[in-house]
Order: C-alpha cells, then sequence, then structure tokens
C-alpha cells in the first residue's frame, strides 16, 4: 500500500506531493476562458495574458453588440399585450393567449385588473418603444405615459403555438 510518505520522496529538498500541489493551484490561478457572447467572441486558454490582446482589439475597434432581430412573434405578443393593457377591443380570447401555468383561471382577470391600474396610473400614453429581445421567447417593452414609465416584461412558453407563461409589470 502506498501512503503519502512513500510519495513524499525527496528530490532537491523538495517533494513529489509538494511539487504537485503547487502546480495544482499554479493552474487554477492561470486557466481562464474569455467569453463575450455579446460579440460572439469565445477564448479558452491557458494564460490570462490571452485576455489583453481581446479587450485591446475590442476597445481600438470600438465593436458594438452583435444586434438580435426581433422575432415577429414577440411583435404580435407586443401588440396583443398593449391591446390588453389599455383596454382595447381583446384580440382573441384568454385562453389563447396566456398558458395554464400562468396563474389560475380566476387570477387572471385579477392580474389583468392589477396591470391595467398600472397602465392608467402612467396616465396618457405617449408612446410604446419597440420590443427588446432577450431571446426568442422572451422579451420586454416600455410603455411611456405622461407620468410614468411602464416596463413589462414577458416570456413565452417553447411551443408550436406558444402562449405567455409570465409576465411581470
Amino acid at each position: 500500500m502506498m501512503g503519502e510518505a512513500s510519495l513524499k520522496k525527496e528530490h532537491n529538498n523538495y517533494s513529489i506531493l509538494d511539487t504537485f500541489k503547487d502546480h495544482e493551484n499554479a493552474l487554477k490561478k492561470y486557466i481562464s476562458k474569455f467569453f463575450l457572447p455579446s460579440h460572439e467572441i469565445e477564448d479558452s486558454g491557458v494564460f490570462r495574458i490571452n485576455e489583453a490582446p481581446f479587450k485591446y482589439i475590442i476597445d481600438q475597434a470600438k465593436l458594438s453588440y452583435r444586434q438580435q432581430q426581433i422575432p415577429p412573434l414577440l411583435t404580435n405578443y407586443q401588440k396583443t399585450l398593449f391591446m390588453l393593457l389599455t383596454d382595447q377591443a381583446q384580440p382573441m380570447p384568454m385562453d389563447e393567449i396566456f398558458a395554464e401555468n400562468l396563474l389560475p383561471n380566476d387570477s387572471i382577470d385579477m392580474l389583468l385588473a392589477s396591470v391595467k391600474q398600472t397602465v392608467t396610473k402612467a396616465g396618457n400614453i405617449i408612446k410604446v418603444s419597440k420590443i427588446t429581445p432577450r431571446n426568442q421567447l422572451t422579451g420586454r417593452f416600455i410603455i411611456e405615459g405622461e407620468l410614468s414609465n411602464v416596463e413589462v416584461f414577458f416570456m413565452l412558453t417553447p411551443e408550436k403555438n406558444p402562449l405567455i407563461h409570465k409576465l411581470k409589470i
């Protein structure tokens, strides 16, 4: 049986076990992963020095963030939500807009009532911002009112005919 004592063979007054521990700590210190999803840049390296050229290139080239195209699905749901929240004509039945896991059926009406009240407190609507997509099924937009702004965040279910399963104001 090989124990720690047998691993500690002296080599120039420095044990093999201590050398392994030092090497392991050194690797933890210098292994890095440089990842910028907003610029679609990724580099895995062994030394931290790899980060410097990327940061320099990004700064000098004044690279902008990757622009995501707005999925038509999110734009359609933005219009639908805006119509619901501003008491305009209801575009379709509630079960075709909201998923079952949003809230129990009785609470959807209560949720919409409280959200409509928040939008009403914002005053007359001046402008509705373009939707800002987080991904293909998640987005947010701002309803700008005379008195305040209302940020609407929603997530869709990943289905063929997606429904809203998360709504935050």
